[in-house]
């Protein structure tokens, strides 16, 4: 006599398997594509490099980071002009940002590095004025949840934005701010006292993402605005992503236990993530435990952001 039907132990025996089998595989398939994104995110890292390389090749200087207190005003959504600005509610102080156009020279562009690579970057199509994007993808890690395009920025706990009725892109990645510096200072290449391979170019910005939402530009002014610290950052702490990170300044990412950053010499390199404010502390502090090689690596890397 043949069965016509499984019966329920078989039925439950079978699911049983199935999960399990799910449990295991799904965290390698998560692994797997988190990895490709870290490669992606250090592949747009890498591009910035270069495009730096091409800028200073035509230039013989590096981008800056455009002007604090800039007084140009642009057209807002109304017709009406206005210049652009952050009111820091902790800072207790307003501060005005340049806005980039293809008008200026290097040398007194008011945009950010960001928007003075434009043309390196292939995207001579932005590089207009008054015309502003709410995203722009070399500009974004794949990894960082971002809630979507900047949207139009309102007043929170933080600060208030005067942004015009503008939706402006935001990048995650940073200048080295003690090298691409605000107007009226500049650097080339031959001003890096350790060399090429020893500074830091750009890196990962740290991210709370209850502060960095799309509505807001505390820490994390657009891609075209300059002179602010959305765009460069001069700390040495690098942190992952959370909440209530000391985020200002700082150095962090998403990835599992890592940040990129691109040095002078195009090299990509992945930096531990750690909670310490100052990698100068963290390496004095955990000498014993992490052992000399690490040490250096990590005190390097603090000596790099300032030579």
């Amino acid at each position: 006599m043949t069965r016509s039907a499984v019966t329920l132990i078989e039925l439950v025996t079978f699911f049983a398997i199935a999960s399990i089998l799910v449990a295991l595989i799904l965290p390698a398939v998560n692994a797997s594509r988190e990895s490709a994104r870290g490669v992606q995110c250090g592949e747009r890292l890498r591009q910035l490099g270069l495009a730096t390389h091409l800028f200073h090749g035509a230039h013989k200087v590096l981008p800056g980071n455009g002007r604090r207190g800039a007084n140009r005003k642009i057209p807002a959504l109304d017709g009406e002009g206005f210049r652009p600005y952050t009111n820091d509610f902790f800072a207790r102080q307003r501060f005005f940002w340049g806005v980039g156009s293809p008008k200026f020279s290097p040398w007194k562009q008011e945009g950010s590095w960001c928007f003075a690579l434009f043309p390196q970057l292939e995207l001579q199509a932005c590089y207009v004025d008054n015309v502003f994007l709410p995203s722009i993808a070399v500009f974004n890690c794949p990894s960082r949840s971002r809630g979507g395009p900047a949207q139009v920025p309102h007043l929170d706990t933080y600060g208030d934005y005067g942004s015009g009725g503008h939706s402006m892109a935001k990048t995650d990645f940073a200048a080295n701010g003690w090298k691409i510096r605000n107007l009226p200072e500049f650097s080339s290449f031959r001003d890096f006292g350790r060399g090429t391979s020893n500074t830091l170019l750009f890196g990962e910005k740290a991210f709370d993402q209850t502060v960095q939402v799309p509505t807001s530009w505390y820490w994390d002014e657009p891609v075209y605005l300059g002179g602010s610290a959305g765009t460069a950052r001069r700390g040495f702490g690098v942190v992952p992503d959370g909440v209530g990170i000391p985020f200002r300044e700082n150095w962090g990412s998403p990835h599992p236990g890592y940040a990129s950053f691109v040095f002078a010499d195009g090299a990509l390199r992945r930096v531990a993530n750690t909670v310490e404010k100052n990698l100068y502390s963290f390496a004095r502090s955990r000498l014993a435990r992490l052992g000399p090689a690490v040490e250096k690596t990590l005190v390097r890397l603090a000596i790099s952001f300032v030579h």
